[in-house]
């Protein structure tokens, strides 16, 4: 599929990266327009605060690329405990894809443009499939959320290793997982507005929000692990 390099920008990154992994992520905004334009347009113009990711991808005909390889971008958040890869890889050692989400999207066809941008990254990186990881498997975040709960793991790793297309799991009615806690930390809405005051913004931005993504403070910003 065609990736639109045309808002990469060193907005919210780290001046080093040495990517040794892929990290995929869904943003698990269900507004509507919170496609993967709108969030890398969002990404370019600095209007996210403490969040960034190098692709973003949704269920149209063209990902985009936010920020380059060469670059961290905040992406794995804080460490949640269990048996993990956190420390291992980190936002200076990954390049992180955001499956996007947004209402009424179309679940298959944004994970076979995920697979198919990943692929691609793995073609343009030599990272093999072993190292492309679920942003649970670094942190224990429950994301990408709507993959995980459709079981649908197994057939992305199969679906980028080259093997013989699985057929997607079968399921009963799927609802969204709905997630709850402090606003600050888990709902990003207005791309932090509420964290950072940013009362402005674009109307298609103000619905944004980034319950992957986690909020680090400075101190965290300045001792990154990866």
């Amino acid at each position: 599929m065609k990736i639109d390099r045309s808002f990469i920008s060193n907005q919210n990154t780290y001046e080093e990266n040495d990517p040794r992994c892929i990290v995929v992520h869904n943003t698990d905004n269900f507004r509507a327009g919170a496609d993967a334009r709108t969030h890398a347009e969002a990404q370019h113009n600095g209007e996210l605060s403490n969040m960034s990711a190098h692709y973003y991808v949704d269920d149209g005909e063209t990902a985009y690329q936010a920020a380059p390889h060469s670059r961290g971008c905040w992406h794995v958040g804080v460490n949640y405990g269990g048996n993990n890869l956190f420390g291992r890889y980190g936002n200076r050692s990954s390049i992180g894809v955001e499956m996007c989400v947004q209402a009424g999207y179309n679940y298959e066809k944004a994970f076979q443009n995920t697979v198919a941008v990943v692929k691609e990254i793995m073609r343009e990186t030599g990272i093999p499939a072993s190292r492309v990881y679920r942003h649970a498997d670094i942190c224990s975040k429950h994301c990408p959320s709507q993959i995980i709960e459709r079981g649908d793991w197994e057939r992305f790793k199969s679906l980028i290793s080259g093997a013989a297309a699985a057929e997607q799991p079968a399921s009963g009615k799927y609802e969204p997982r709905q997630l709850h806690g402090d606003r600050n930390s888990e709902w990003k809405l207005g791309t932090a507005a509420l964290l950072c005051g940013l009362d402005q913004l674009p109307q298609q931005v103000l619905y944004l929000r980034w319950p992957c993504i986690s909020v680090r403070s400075e101190a965290d910003r300045k001792s990154d692990c990866g």
